[in-house]
């Protein structure tokens, strides 16, 4: 088992009683705790009589997840590593033997996804059983190269082709947003990689988080100059209807999500911001058009309150429709 940890002395008993019995080491790699983090870590080893399996690193904390990570991971000695943060729990250890002996019958094997769920972010997959040696690449919202493409873990995003498992999941507890840390982590590490658009990507959606529209077209902008996958350049475009539609620039609001839609017709969101533009020029039949193609699959929840509304607009738009040709008429006799 591979950590990093900075000031987490209450979540430690919980973390490590979650798959301390179920693993043959643990790295905890601390990255300037001054809470106790180490010392507690080392007296629950001790009371289990196993001092020897913890492994205590230091790394000099630089504002980069996945070089501390990296860290970490090279005081690991084990043929399997798994990854978990003291903020987490670790469900089904019993299992991890299991996993971990796939790696010999599979040599090509690299990383298994399990599911990360807590009450703050939802559920995501995140690989979590890897091959060594791992690098961790990204200072915020780090990934590990051995698992293959970066979005493959944001299921959200484009699903995983990997290997997954659902006898292993991680409950994440933290209930209280860590706030502006990863929007300025993520800036920082855009400005030195300019050219990179994860770090764009990755400072847009904590910027939404804040409530902080000037970082959000920052990062926006910056990342839609650069050769973006196209599900983020849809996530980009469709975000930027939808502040555009809220601000009542509804032309501006239907530009937008008609480009987010020629990256992926089965964007839901973009089809209910046309729609509604789609109201307010009168054409009832293409606002008609994308609120059923927007239901030919499960809506998102984030999604559905917005395409109610519209739906509503549309259903009242039909009973009015033949009143308003009607009277149209009668005007122009």
């Amino acid at each position: 088992m591979v950590m990093i940890a900075r000031n987490e002395r209450a979540n430690v008993r919980p973390c490590f009683e979650s798959f301390w019995d179920h693993v043959d080491e643990v790295v905890l790699c601390d990255t300037g705790s001054r809470d106790g983090t180490v010392g507690e870590s080392r007296a629950f080893a001790g009371e289990r009589g196993e001092p020897d399996k913890l492994v205590v690193g230091r790394f000099k904390w630089r504002e980069d997840f996945g070089a501390a990570r990296t860290h970490a991971h090279s005081l690991a000695t084990g043929d399997v590593h798994v990854t978990i943060d003291l903020d987490d729990r670790l469900i089904g250890g019993a299992h991890l033997r299991y996993a971990a002996a796939r790696f010999e019958s599979e040599p090509e094997l690299g990383a298994i996804s399990a599911s990360w769920e807590g009450d703050l972010y939802g559920e995501v997959w995140r690989q979590r059983v890897l091959r060594p040696p791992v690098t961790w690449v990204g200072a915020t919202w780090e990934w590990p190269s051995v698992a293959g493409p970066w979005e493959s873990q944001i299921r959200f995003l484009t699903p995983g082709s990997g290997e997954v498992t659902d006898l292993i999941s991680v409950r994440h507890v933290r209930e209280v947003a860590r706030g502006r840390r990863d929007l300025e982590i993520a800036l920082r590490w855009g400005r030195r990689e300019p050219d990179n658009w994860r770090p764009w990507y990755v400072a847009a959606v904590e910027a939404l988080d804040n409530s902080d529209s000037v970082r959000f077209h920052q990062a926006v902008r910056r990342g839609l100059r650069l050769d973006l996958p196209d599900g983020i350049r849809a996530l980009f475009l469709t975000q930027c209807a939808l502040e555009a539609h809220m601000q009542g620039e509804r032309g501006r609001a239907e530009e937008l999500a008609t480009q987010a839609l020629s990256y992926g017709p089965d964007n839901a969101l973009a089809r209910v911001i046309c729609a509604s533009a789609a109201l307010d020029r009168n054409d009832l039949q293409a606002a008609s058009t994308h609120i059923e193609k927007a239901e030919e699959r499960p809506l998102p929840p984030e999604v559905a309150g917005v395409h109610q509304a519209v739906k509503s607009r549309v259903a009242m738009a039909r009973i009015l429709a033949p009143t308003l040709s009607a009277d149209w008429r009668m005007g122009h006799r």
